[in-house]
């Protein structure tokens, strides 16, 4: 048995990380017309996009 006011909390939190999601992963390269692409893997320290580096792919691949 759940109250209002902790369902609020829940859903005020669930807000918050998708809206942190956005502005951190979101695209960032077409201005007012977004693509609803989101970056594979956002830094949390940093907020920047992470570099995949794949040593398994010639040189090192990064992408």
């Amino acid at each position: 048995c759940h109250s209002a006011y902790a369902d609020s909390q829940r859903l005020q939190a669930v807000k918050t990380f998708a809206d942190n999601v956005l502005d951190k992963a979101g695209d960032k390269y077409h201005g007012a017309t977004p693509s609803p692409l989101l970056a594979s893997g956002v830094d949390p320290r940093t907020g920047k996009q992470m570099e995949w580096i794949f040593s398994r792919w010639p040189h090192r691949r990064v992408i």
